[in-house]
């Protein structure tokens, strides 16, 4: 499974990788921590400063958010969360089409 995953990501098919890494039962740290890597690295490519939020890029970092809701609570450490909060955020006050739809528990 780690070899599916690791071949979506090398296609740049993100989400798809993720999925696996999911679902994965051979290390659930090490898929967890892998999945919670791809969603970081995808919300920065996303929400990076001066790109603009196109109805694509909400569409897109919406199913981030989703994949990222996912996570076991005990996988994603306050680091990470912060991390979110500080991608997601101050896009989501520019956009309240966005901001209606955060997946992913920011408290």
């Amino acid at each position: 499974m780690q070899e599916a995953a690791e071949l979506h990501l090398a296609e740049g098919r993100v989400l798809e990788a993720v999925d696996i890494f999911l679902v994965s039962t051979y290390s659930y740290t090490d898929a967890s921590k892998r999945a919670i890597s791809c969603i970081l690295s995808g919300l920065w490519n996303i929400f990076s400063l001066g790109a603009a939020l196109t109805p694509i890029r909400i569409a897109e970092g919406k199913k981030y958010l989703q994949k990222a809701s996912q996570l076991d609570d005990i996988a994603v450490n306050g680091n990470e969360r912060a991390e979110v909060r500080h991608i997601v955020l101050p896009n989501s006050f520019h956009n309240k089409v966005f901001t209606n739809h955060l997946f992913f528990p920011l408290n």
